[in-house]
């Protein structure tokens, strides 16, 4: 429909003009318009105001309005009953299906991926070409013939074959296709920081660990030290080719039968230390057991301090043909570092005259 060249308030101004008595032949010539478009406009406006038409104009407007967006409706309805069936959820297919909508229901390109719920930078992406292929091909084979080789010695193979590749891109690559050797990491058990109480008497805590060495032989022996932390007697060396929890808590009930129950225990957390067994044991003899965390041995220093002078003074300087041999010798060194060697930090008297003279003073435990 054309559009008139005058407004509504001008038609009715017009309509108002007749009305007082003007013809309607002079109020064409005067307007430039026909007498057939007054009588027209006399029969849409007649008696009406300025205001209602105004009304009218804008009843028209929404009217107008809700008959397109009702056929926008109809359309974007039938356009999803076209693609909804086929069920796509990837990228590819829903682009598929707004350039199906395009073609099939002429909509525009922002209407079709409003509808389908893609974005448009989505829809006209172009993927770029793969200019690692040949890289990537080659890496792969490789990595299936050497699987345990890191992304360098990839690197390295892979430009001896004529790849110019740097080691990052070779790194870039060797991830996105999840060729990394899986590194197990190591579990290790969590613990607070081992207690250090002012040590002022004998039994109060003796500390536990073990040495390693060897036979003539080349058979593997161990050698569980027990150490007063106070007086820093060594109370036991245990010598076998395995010593286990009940072999240690033997050792122990050895020693509590010379001297008495310990009120505490301060050892690593080896498996031996750690069993059920042990636990249990240190229970029923009402032992307080304090493990150290574990990769911090020097919170249990004195037996550390210990186990390097067995090491350097007996283990390193004898010779042990046989584990009779061995455990014949470590007794002697025991006898000759409690009753002979002087210590430095008991003011170079013997673990035994230190303990002695604790004795006699009354301080004994």
């Amino acid at each position: 429909m054309k559009k008139s060249r005058f407004t509504e308030e001008q038609i009715i101004g017009m309509l108002k003009e007749h009305e007082a008595g003007k013809k309607m032949a002079d109020i064409a010539r005067e307007y430039g318009v026909s007498e057939a478009s007054l009588y027209t406009w006399k029969g849409k406006y007649g008696g009406m105001e300025v205001s209602d038409a105004q009304h009218l104009r804008s009843l028209e407007d929404e009217n107008r309005r809700l008959k397109q967006l009702v056929a926008d409706l109809s359309l974007d309805r039938e356009a999803l009953k076209a693609i909804v069936p086929k069920k796509r959820m990837e990228l590819a297919g829903i682009r598929a299906d707004a350039s199906f909508a395009m073609e099939q229901f002429g909509m525009s390109e922002r209407r079709a991926c409003k509808l389908v719920g893609v974005n448009r930078s989505s829809y006209r992406y172009e993927p770029r070409p793969d200019h690692n292929a040949a890289l990537r091909e080659e890496l792969v084979q490789l990595a299936r013939q050497k699987p345990r080789y890191g992304y360098r010695r990839l690197h390295a193979l892979v430009g001896r074959r004529g790849h110019g590749a740097s080691a990052q891109r070779v790194y870039r690559v060797y991830r996105q296709e999840g060729l990394a050797v899986r590194r197990l990491k190591r579990k290790r058990m969590a613990r607070p920081a081992a207690s250090t109480p002012l040590l002022i008497r004998s039994n109060q805590e003796w500390a536990l660990d073990f040495a390693c060495d060897a036979l003539a032989t080349g058979r593997a022996i161990r050698v569980l030290a027990v150490v007063d932390a106070f007086t820093r007697e060594c109370l036991a060396l245990e010598t076998d080719t395995s010593l286990s929890s009940q072999r240690v808590t033997r050792a122990l009930e050895r020693v509590v039968e010379q001297r008495g129950t310990p009120a505490a225990l301060r050892c690593d957390n080896g498996p031996e230390l750690t069993s059920r067994h042990f636990l249990s044991w240190c229970e029923e003899q009402r032992i307080q057991l304090i493990h150290i965390q574990p990769g911090k041995p020097m919170q249990n220093g004195h037996v550390e301090s210990f186990n390097g002078r067995l090491r350097d003074e007996c283990l390193n300087a004898n010779w042990f043909r046989s584990l009779a041999d061995a455990r014949e010798k470590v007794s002697r060194w025991r006898q000759e570092y409690n009753g002979e060697r002087p210590h430095s930090s008991l003011g170079y008297r013997t673990p035994n005259e230190f303990a002695d003279a604790l004795r006699s003073s009354g301080l004994s435990g």
